[in-house]
């Protein structure tokens, strides 16, 4: 983050978009995938989160929007890895808002479908 304000300025807002799925239930879903999937849909967005953080609570405002799923709220059927990551997505970004309300720090989700 110190190599981004350096070259682009103070970090207004985080966008937390990256997401990976899988297709899998509880007995086939093997440990490499759950923690691939943990570590790009809930790792990824905590550190980016916790990168940005600071600066953010210094300046007493920021914006941090994690593009989530309505999987966190709904389980899908032989996606297990994915709606547990999305769930635990959505969760650490209202620990954020709740966490950083009264520095002037803004967290919130926007669910991700398709268009149709």
């Amino acid at each position: 983050m110190a190599e981004v304000d350096r070259h682009l300025g103070v970090v207004h807002g985080l966008v937390n978009i990256a997401a990976y799925t899988a297709r899998g239930n509880v007995w086939d879903t093997d440990l490499e995938l759950w923690d691939t999937m943990q570590a790009v849909n809930v790792r990824g967005p905590f550190l980016c989160s916790r990168a940005v953080l600071p600066s953010m609570v210094a300046r007493g405002s920021g914006h941090i929007i994690t593009i989530a799923s309505v999987a966190g709220l709904i389980a899908f059927p032989g996606r297990c890895a994915y709606t547990a990551s999305k769930g635990a997505a959505l969760m650490l970004t209202r620990s954020i808002a709740v966490d950083y309300a009264a520095a002037g720090i803004r967290a919130m989700t926007v669910d991700a479908r398709p268009l149709r």
